[in-house]
């Protein structure tokens, strides 16, 4: 998916345009109001979720991109270092576990901040635990605010299936939660 933008030898990666801002439900909007986060299915088994943010878009995107907090924001988060950081990139290695199970990855993240834009993909130059991570944040302003939409699809070979949703659910609702905390929002 995402993978195909990593380029080749010293060229840079190529930031696909930003999707739509997407159609919120009568439902989903109330669970919204409320400060929840709202999860949907999206397309090719890509997990979407959005959550309202009572900040200006330049400070939910300053948050999607400070990386090290996560750390603490995620409970299943045991690191990461950052081992590039670059205008418009960023990688690091995660490090996740739970009970006997633990996996490490490199993601790499190219981001426009100014369109609140930002994709992702697993690091394939790099060790990786797992088989795939894709995804991307997008940020735009709504009334009085921003929404902030995430989307994620991931796979492994050494964490178990019920392990990787698990993660994938609470996982979501804690990144974004901790990204509104620190947007101010």
């Amino acid at each position: 998916m995402l993978s195909t933008m990593l380029a080749l030898g010293s060229m840079a990666w190529a930031l696909p345009p930003a999707p739509a801002p997407l159609t919120i439900s009568a439902e989903e909007t109330a669970a919204l109001s409320a400060g929840e986060v709202v999860f949907r299915d999206g397309a090719a088994g890509t997990r979407v979720a959005v959550l309202d943010v009572e900040a200006p878009p330049a400070a939910v995107m300053s948050a999607v991109m400070d990386l090290s907090p996560r750390v603490a924001d995620i409970g299943a988060l045991l690191s990461m270092d950052e081992y590039l950081d670059a205008p418009g990139r960023k990688g690091a290695r995660w490090e996740l576990g739970a009970s006997v199970y633990s996996a490490t990855f490199h993601v790499l993240y190219e981001y426009d901040a100014a369109q609140g834009w930002c994709v992702y993909t697993l690091d394939a130059s790099k060790e990786n635990d797992i088989k795939s991570t894709d995804g991307s944040y997008q940020v735009y302003a709504v009334d009085g605010g921003s929404r902030l939409v995430y989307r994620s699809q991931q796979t492994s070979s050494i964490l178990p299936s019920w392990l990787m949703q698990k993660f994938a659910h609470d996982g979501a609702v804690e990144l974004l939660t901790g990204i509104r905390a620190r947007a101010g929002g």
